[in-house]
């Protein structure tokens, strides 16, 4: 009878993050005041991080938890949202129906008589039960991950600007935070450049502040790599130097090497991939600068695009950032394009550009050589 074959299965480790904890922390035992954006670079695990404050840290006899995430949900219009806060097959008269969160974590219950009151105001529903959740103690937390994904819903069918359901849903959390104090809410997103266009387009400059979650340093992947895991200091050395704190991708290389026993073959895959986003990018502008439908006008539009995009390619190799009021300032739509593909990270905080992996300063390098 042959051998049943193992796979490596081992999650990875939760290392370090206390600077981060103790913040988060910090913030959810004090007073409601203001809404709170964390944002981060890609494969930082901030989801990790905040499921584990939650789950560990929070006194579920005090805390609420609600946490929405708009990564896994189609929505399509406000009829859609309101299913994500009462995602129940509403039918006649009920009388509990439970904001939805995580299954791991533990529910906040909203009790309504008929879901008519659901077509009505939902947030004036939302607001009457957080005033209940404090007279009874309660401290209710809501999270909402991935915002962004809500931009593209209004409340109306006729989608004027004005009607875009993110400013009436920033305009209830400064309600219940800075003004009647009610709950503390948390949003997450790793579109950073969307986040400084929604703050400068809306009242949010005195009602919320602002958390870059950073990567894990070079010392915790040491750690987690050549302590935790006993690989070859030669092969740590490897793995850092082409992905440093990419945590997604140097798990990919880790499984690979602990089923195959070789790690080469997949660090390579995953480089090629980048490389080939960056490159596909490129090509598909370039290609429109020679096309003799488009327009002279426009092809003189893309290949000053291009000029900035491979400047500031230069500027990431070179030194790591592109700084925009230090450097100069950048085309817009460029940047929230890169940004929306994942090429890039911007730090609203410090007004930077950065490669959004060891793994894509690579490919900017390669990029930058073949053309």
């Amino acid at each position: 009878m042959s051998k049943k074959i193992e796979y490596y299965t081992k999650r990875p480790p939760f290392i370090n993050r206390i600077a981060e904890k103790k913040y988060l922390l910090e913030y959810f035992n004090s007073a409601p005041t203001n809404i709170l954006f964390v944002y981060w670079p890609k494969s930082t695990w901030k989801t990790t991080l905040i499921t584990k404050i939650l789950k560990e840290e929070l006194d579920e006899k005090i805390y609420a938890v609600s946490f929405l995430t708009m990564r896994w949900k189609i929505m399509k219009n406000f009829k859609d949202f309101k299913k994500v806060f009462f995602p129940q097959n509403l039918k006649g008269k009920i009388k509990d129906i439970v904001w939805w969160i995580n299954l791991d974590l533990w529910f906040f219950k909203w009790t309504v008589d008929d879901e008519s009151m659901l077509e009505e105001d939902v947030f004036w529903l939302m607001l009457k039960k957080l005033r209940k959740a404090k007279e009874n103690w309660i401290k209710p937390v809501i999270i909402l991950d991935e915002f962004q994904y809500l931009k593209e819903i209004y409340l109306t069918s006729e989608k004027l600007p004005e009607d875009q359901l993110i400013w009436e849903l920033f305009k209830f959390f400064i309600l219940i935070t800075k003004v009647e104090k009610l709950a503390h809410v948390v949003c997450l997103t790793s579109d950073s450049y969307y986040m400084e266009e929604l703050y400068s387009n809306t009242k949010l400059a005195n009602t919320s502040d602002f958390y870059l979650m950073e990567h894990l340093s070079k010392k915790d992947i040491y750690y987690w790599l050549e302590d935790l895991e006993k690989l070859d200091i030669k092969i740590v050395d490897k793995i850092w130097n082409n992905l440093w704190w990419s945590v997604w991708e140097i798990w990919q290389v880790l499984v690979s090497y602990k089923n195959t026993w070789s790690y080469k073959e997949k660090l390579d895959d995953l480089l090629q991939v980048k490389y080939s986003l960056v490159a596909e990018w490129y090509d598909n502008h370039n290609e429109k600068t020679f096309d003799i439908k488009v327009e002279e006008k426009i092809q003189k539009e893309i290949r000053y695009k291009l000029e900035i995009f491979l400047n500031i390619l230069e500027k990431i190799v070179k030194k790591w950032e592109f700084i925009r009021w230090k450097d100069w300032l950048a085309d817009f739509e460029l940047i929230k394009e890169l940004v929306d593909k994942d090429i890039w990270f911007y730090d609203m905080k410090q007004r930077k550009i950065t490669a959004n992996s060891k793994s894509l300063e690579k490919a900017f390098k390669r990029l930058l050589k073949d053309y």
